[in-house]
């Protein structure tokens, strides 16, 4: 069951662009938080935050799309 979790949250992950699909990966996995992401990146806090906050977003919808279905 759990292969089975990881390969749809993997689909999932890929319907994200490939910089928050980067954000995601470098929070998450890396455990950095956003100021080490966004010097990383080269952008700015602000600017990972929202693009933490919307991948988020989307993957919160299409886990809930997928509920309802």
């Amino acid at each position: 069951m759990r292969h089975e979790d990881e390969a749809q949250l993997r689909k999932r992950l890929a319907s994200l662009s490939e910089l928050q699909q980067e954000v995601v990966y470098l929070r998450f996995v890396h455990d950095l938080r956003t100021k080490d992401i966004a010097r990383h990146l080269g952008k700015s806090d602000g600017a990972i935050r929202m693009i933490l906050s919307r991948a988020l977003n989307l993957l919160r919808g299409i886990y809930n799309q997928q509920e309802e279905a």
